[in-house]
């Protein structure tokens, strides 16, 4: 019997530190920190946007023709960068650089190209560098 009391015990014990070590006390600064996709809203400014998440990688315009230009009229460009567990992710932007949509708080629908833009879309290009700043 005190074999059995002796195993309760040491059982209560550690379950007691295991709680103890994923309180809420111990939780860390960066664990804590939202994720910067989250802070993006509708009317965000380029700039904002850009401190919040990093320079993008990519840029479609409405001249662009493939999958990655802009194809609406209320779309002036498309900023693209790469989103850990995703290849890419867009947010999309009006003629006056604010937010226009941004998929990833986009309501019911979001979204994520599964392969990359070309180099023909990268923001180091000359004509291009300056949208992507």
């Amino acid at each position: 019997m005190s074999n059995v009391i002796k195993t309760f015990a040491i059982a209560s014990l550690l379950m007691l530190l295991m709680n103890r070590c994923g309180s809420s006390n111990d939780i860390t600064q960066e664990s804590q920190s939202p994720d910067p996709w989250s802070l993006i809203e509708k009317e965000l400014s380029k700039e904002q946007v850009i401190n919040a998440l990093g320079p993008p990688v990519w840029v479609g315009l409405s001249s662009d023709t493939g999958d990655f230009g802009a194809k609406d009229a209320d779309t002036a460009y498309i900023l693209y960068w790469r989103n850990p567990g995703f290849p890419v992710a867009a947010i999309h932007f009006d003629a006056q650089d604010r937010v226009r949509w941004n998929p990833a708080i986009g309501g019911d629908e979001t979204y994520t190209h599964l392969f990359e833009p070309s180099a023909s879309y990268r923001c180091d290009l000359p004509e291009r560098v300056d949208i992507c700043r």
